[in-house]
């Protein structure tokens, strides 16, 4: 079997038990990590699956698309889901979707239905700073020309996911809202 290519996992323990169930149906695959600069995002994976005793690949971010090749599907997590099939989680995951959908690898969305968008799409993104590669490059900081600063979270749109794993199974984007809807009565279209 090829490698799953596993992304972004805020909540280890919910993504955790879903990359246990399928390596209990495959004592053989391989997780693909990739690694970026901006938030590390890759080592919680790694030392999740270490713990499950899973082959592991760590790779630079930028070389995702060489690895995506080898891939038979992307699990990503989901920081919020609104009621448009689209999500936010942690930046490269809209990067991630683009390559899968090139590839037509399936990108599936790992996310429990309380993550239900309730404030109507407008939350306050926060702001990180990136300037570790100008650490010591008193040159180029002290132009003041250079922005470092990015949004750590990313809407991925829902054409690019092919469905979200859900306490309620695999549910399609367009279903998604309805499914949170039919479980917490409090959430509105």
């Amino acid at each position: 079997m090829r490698p799953y290519a596993w992304t972004q996992l805020p909540q280890a323990a919910r993504k955790g038990a879903a990359f246990a169930a399928l390596l209990k149906d495959d004592k053989n695959l391989r997780l693909v990590v990739p690694q970026s600069r901006t938030c590390c995002g890759g080592l919680p994976i790694l030392r999740r699956g270490l713990e499950l005793g899973c082959r592991l690949w760590l790779i630079p971010d930028v070389t995702l698309a060489l690895a995506m090749r080898n891939c038979d599907a992307v699990l990503v997590g989901v920081e919020t889901f609104f009621n448009d099939g689209s999500f936010t989680n942690t930046v490269g995951s809209l990067t991630t979707a683009v390559v899968a959908s090139h590839f037509a690898v399936p990108f599936y969305a790992v996310t429990d239905l309380t993550k239900a968008d309730l404030t109507g799409g407008q939350e306050a993104q926060p702001q990180r700073v990136f300037a570790q590669p100008l650490k010591n490059q008193n040159d180029l900081v002290d132009q003041g020309r250079i922005e470092t600063t990015y949004s750590p979270l990313e809407r991925v749109p829902a054409r690019l996911v092919t469905a979200f794993v859900t306490e309620k199974g695999f549910v399609e984007p367009a279903g998604i809202w309805s499914a949170a809807q039919s479980d917490f009565r409090g959430v509105s279209s």
